[in-house]
């Protein structure tokens, strides 16, 4: 290798981000021709945001404006970061790509290939490569603390955002190990995504070339997320008598979320009558007049609830559900003859605290939480094994009481 390779390199660099813009996560604005002999700093914001479904996802970067909001998308906070700098191992990938090789100084379209494979190695290491053909940003350099030692991990604040500041735009590269020689070149970062926020999907990696635009503007990037669909949990109630054990439909509720500070929020869906198929919940107030909470009505079967995905907080509430948090039921419409005191059961007819939300799994039933309201009248309205004592003690008052009258009169 020449190194014709290395200044046609730089003269293409702006290519990088031109080749790939999803994968950069950044506009297709062209990288400055800054001076390598007099490298400057960038800062670099990573800018994350929540969507509730992938599909909801701006599909290209020309659809983000750095001025706003993307539609459906809000901040995400909490989300953490860490950085590395893997400019030697970008440029050595790129260097050992027969494409780049092979290219003559005026064929520009062999090396745009060339780097828009190296960025798409960089993002996604294909894993059965050898070594040489791999950009593991873990062997890159990562970004450090003050100290100069500890790995910077940034967190989103409540915008989403987080800077990485002062990133050199050149770095150091060796061309020549045996001469001892070496160049400038326009660095290459790696953002990572190293902590998640409950609920959400792991972000792709994204890749930043420097210098970018004028070589002195802040770089902003937006690594995307939406809700983890890889769970799904249910919540399902089943209506009985207290009495008798036997479902009854037509009751009326809202379910409830209380959480561990005692703060209480109610479900909100689209569809209050799918139980299986999963659906967004959103938990919201009673009062509130913008997603009321749903009411559910128990079926045939005495069954009522929803299926949703993993809890995530979007957007100033809470979606989905969670193992061992708190659910219960409010009643608001008793079946006729009932009195509307729903109270929680467990199989065996003891009385429970809370429902809880549990994994859907392929081919298993799913559970249910027992909601037994009390008959008003004395005798069940049922049937059942309940009624069976109540009809042979009345019936045997009523013959008792016809043998004591017919002898009264014999009398």
């Amino acid at each position: 290798m020449t190194t014709s390779f290395w200044k046609k390199a730089l003269t293409l660099v702006g290519a990088i981000t031109l080749a790939v813009p999803l994968a950069l996560g950044m506009n297709g604005q062209k990288v400055s021709a800054a001076d390598p002999a007099t490298p400057g700093t960038q800062n670099v914001t990573v800018n994350k945001y929540a969507f509730k479904d992938a599909a909801l996802e701006p599909k290209g970067d020309a659809e983000w404006d750095n001025s706003k909001a993307p539609e459906n998308g809000k901040p995400l906070a909490g989300a953490k970061f860490t950085a590395y700098n893997i400019t030697k191992q970008y440029w050595a990938y790129l260097k050992a790509n027969p494409i780049a090789r092979d290219a003559d100084d005026k064929d520009d379209a062999k090396y745009k290939r060339a780097l828009s494979e190296a960025i798409y190695q960089a993002v996604n290491p294909t894993k059965d490569q050898s070594a040489d053909k791999t950009i593991n940003f873990k062997d890159g350099t990562p970004v450090v603390e003050e100290d100069g030692k500890t790995p910077l991990e940034l967190t989103t604040n409540d915008s989403g955002a987080a800077t990485f500041t002062d990133l050199p735009q050149y770095t150091e590269v060796v061309t020549d190990a045996d001469k001892g020689t070496s160049v400038k070149m326009p660095s290459v970062f790696v953002f990572v995504e190293s902590g998640t926020p409950e609920g959400y999907q792991t972000a792709a990696n994204t890749v930043v070339a420097l210098p970018y635009g004028n070589g002195t503007e802040d770089v902003n990037i937006y690594p995307k997320n939406h809700f983890d669909t890889t769970k799904q949990y249910s919540l399902l109630f089943k209506k009985i008598d207290g009495n008798s054990k036997v479902a009854l439909s037509g009751a009326k509720f809202k379910i409830k979320r209380t959480d561990t500070d005692g703060n209480v929020s109610f479900a909100h869906v689209d569809n209050p009558d799918e139980m299986t198929t999963s659906q967004d919940v959103t938990w919201v107030k009673e009062d509130d007049t913008t997603n009321e909470p749903s009411e559910f009505t128990s079926n045939g079967e005495g069954l009522f609830g929803f299926t949703s995905t993993a809890e995530a907080f979007f957007d100033g509430a809470y979606h989905g559900l969670k193992p061992g948090v708190n659910y219960s039921v409010v009643e608001t419409v008793a079946p006729d003859g009932y009195k509307k005191d729903p109270k929680l059961v467990d199989a065996t007819g003891a009385e429970i605290e809370s429902a809880d939300a549990s994994e859907v799994v392929t081919g298993k039933d799913q559970n249910y939480t027992r909601v037994a309201d009390t008959p008003t009248s004395i005798l069940p309205h049922t049937g059942g094994a309940g009624i069976v004592l109540y009809v042979v003690l009345g019936a045997a008052l009523v013959i008792l009481g016809t043998i004591a009258y017919k002898k009264r009169r014999a009398n």
